[in-house]
């Protein structure tokens, strides 16, 4: 009996981690403040808690977390080389490139094993492919594929399936990245106000509004861009934010597998014993 409610319970988790189970945990998401600190926020207990100093200055942008080599990727200035904070050690490095990074960074995300952002103030969105040693750098034109040639932000988030969404002065938008061309631009919601996005665990969004009279306060985000003030949950102002750590859909896989690959396993063992 005890073994099967084991087996039971390693399947169950097994389905978890693949994504098919319950909804994962909330989990913390990071942001940068505008003194360039590195800021790790609890989205469960509504609570901040201030990770380093950068010591780079005030005008950080454009973070995403790096899920493969557990780091906070940013630019700060936010029109200046590629930063890597390491969140096991601590350490401050530069990301080596091929090329300059073109423009600046206002919004950022992690997916694929690339750095995202949209170059701000224009329609191009870049991608920093971080698979080699030394970065390469692509610049798509006109991801949106209308006259619309001014993007301001914001912020953007990419799911695990590569649609990425968009909190920009034109509205809440999304655009398929999962290809070898990002395509299927679709303006979501003009009304969506501008936030700094995050994705959380169960691929739900989260956002912060960065200033104004509603500065530092919590929001949940529909994907298609309604907003629902989240009551009690007031932070410091974060200039970006960076998404929760979503494994990646190939390293998704793994995990069911090898739950699966264990579940088998002890239903072996089972049968041997019985």
């Amino acid at each position: 009996m005890m073994m099967r409610r084991w087996i039971k319970g390693l399947g169950l988790a097994a389905l978890g981690m693949m994504g098919l189970g319950g909804a994962a945990s909330a989990g913390t998401v990071y942001g940068v403040d505008n003194a360039s600190r590195i800021i790790k926020v609890d989205t469960v207990t509504k609570t901040e808690t201030v990770v380093a100093t950068t010591g780079l200055g005030g005008s950080a942008n454009g973070l995403a977390l790096d899920t493969n080599a557990n780091r906070l990727l940013f630019r700060s200035p936010d029109a200046s080389a590629l930063r890597a904070f390491d969140l096991t050690t601590n350490l401050l490095t530069t990301v080596a490139t091929a090329t300059p990074l073109p423009g600046s960074s206002a919004s950022a995300a992690y997916y694929a094993n690339a750095y995202w952002y949209v170059q701000n103030n224009t329609d191009d969105l870049v991608k920093v492919d971080l698979s080699t040693p030394t970065a390469t750098v692509t610049t798509f034109l006109d991801f949106d594929g209308s006259a619309a040639s001014s993007y301001g932000f914001g912020d953007i988030v990419i799911s695990t399936q590569g649609i990425l969404y968009g909190s920009s002065s034109r509205g809440f938008f999304s655009l398929d990245v999962s290809g070898a061309t990002p395509g299927a631009f679709t303006l979501l919601n003009s009304r969506t106000p501008q936030l700094q996005l995050a994705m959380l665990g169960d691929g739900s969004i989260i956002g912060q509004q960065h200033d104004g009279v509603n500065a530092g306060k919590w929001y949940n985000v529909s994907l298609t861009g309604d907003t629902t003030l989240i009551p009690n949950f007031q932070t410091a102002p974060l200039r970006d934010l960076a998404s929760s750590a979503v494994p990646e859909p190939g390293s998704i896989a793994m995990m069911g597998l090898g739950g699966l690959g264990v579940l088998a396993l002890a239903r072996r063992k089972s049968r041997r014993a019985a």
